[in-house]
């Protein structure tokens, strides 16, 4: 909950759940992309059943747009709510095909590393223990191999926070 909310902070300037409600009935008017980081956001603090369904609901939309980087958020995210609402091997099974296109296709308003904070999530909930390692440990080198180096030294720490991989 905390990283949504830190998330919802710094991609979208707002602080509690009303303005993301809000934000996200107001963006009905707006671009594609803005909805879904919304609702990439509230994903994470409203009930995972509700949220769910609201998710696939912009599926349609997104793969008629061609919103790949959307896709691949909604999938990741779809992903965790299906193993929290215990829905273990769809949850696996749909997080998969995300991290097989990683590599080509980042997800949209989410770092390389929360990808990986949430394959840890999904498959720790699914009892498989060596794939939550390895995604532990592929969040790890990214973040301290390819990411961290681009960082002005003193924001390192600041930015190792806010990755929790």
């Amino acid at each position: 909950f905390e990283l949504a909310r830190a998330n919802a902070r710094e991609v979208l300037g707002l602080e509690r759940l009303p303005d993301l409600v809000l934000a996200e009935q107001q963006a009905r008017s707006e671009g594609l992309a803005l909805r879904v980081s919304l609702r990439m956001c509230l994903v994470e603090i409203e009930p995972p059943s509700q949220a769910l369904a609201k998710l696939r609901a912009l599926v349609p939309e997104m793969e008629r747009a061609g919103l790949r980087s959307g896709l691949q958020s909604a999938a990741l995210r779809e992903s965790q709510l299906l193993a929290r609402c215990g829905q273990h091997e769809e949850a696996v099974n749909t997080l998969r095909p995300v991290l097989s296109r990683l590599e080509h296709c980042h997800p949209l308003n989410l770092s390389v590393a929360q990808v990986w904070a949430a394959a840890v999530e999904v498959f720790s909930a699914a009892g498989l223990v060596d794939d939550a390692e390895a995604a532990r440990q592929a969040g790890r080198g990214w973040l301290l191999d390819v990411a961290l180096p681009h960082v002005p030294t003193e924001f390192r720490s600041g930015f190792r926070t806010r990755h929790p991989v």
